[in-house]
């Protein structure tokens, strides 16, 4: 015997014929090439009886057979994909999971997309640096210009008209 009991409870599942009502010691004792049950010895007998208790354990364990009684075991809804799928190992290679799901793949490409631009636009900003300190210096000379300008003109004076109808005052009348 020199298959492992993952690869026995591989060949059972495709090699079943009841679904609803079978034992895993028949199948491995009728349909298995690696053990010839009429030749064998009673060592080899009790090695190939545990072989087929641990396939049993072990499909329960996956949950691809309910028991029904002692010996005899029935196949769950998953079982009978695993063996539409051709056994154990066909089965756990189908049920891998996807590592993104369908809305991950639609919108990985955009989120990939903006995030370069947006990486392009901070390194490679829509003025280039060479504009912007020409449009610094504009400024700063324009300021300085009208700086210069406000500083130069003169403030209108405003002159005193000599307004009689107001009445003098008492001081300015005794002076005079």
């Amino acid at each position: 015997m020199n298959k492992t009991t993952i690869e026995y409870l591989d060949f059972v599942l495709s090699k079943i014929t009841d679904i609803s009502n079978f034992i895993v010691w028949n199948i491995l004792k009728t349909e298995s090439a690696d053990f010839d049950f009429d030749n064998a010895t009673e060592d080899d007998k009790h090695l190939m009886l545990d072989e087929s208790r641990k396939v049993a354990d072990l499909g329960i364990t996956y949950g691809y057979f309910i028991k029904i009684s002692h010996a005899e075991f029935r196949l769950t809804d998953k079982g009978i994909k695993a063996k539409e799928l051709g056994g154990h190992l066909k089965y756990q290679k189908s049920a891998k999971k996807t590592p993104l799901n369908t809305y991950q793949k639609i919108y990985l490409p955009f989120f990939i997309l903006f995030g370069l631009l947006g990486i392009y636009k901070v390194f490679q900003p829509t003025v280039p640096v060479s504009d912007f300190h020409k449009l610094k210096t504009d400024f700063d000379t324009l300021n300085s210009r009208f700086d210069s300008i406000a500083k130069s003109t003169s403030k209108p004076t405003l002159e005193l008209l000599n307004d009689t109808s107001q009445t003098k005052n008492f001081r300015d009348l005794k002076n005079d």
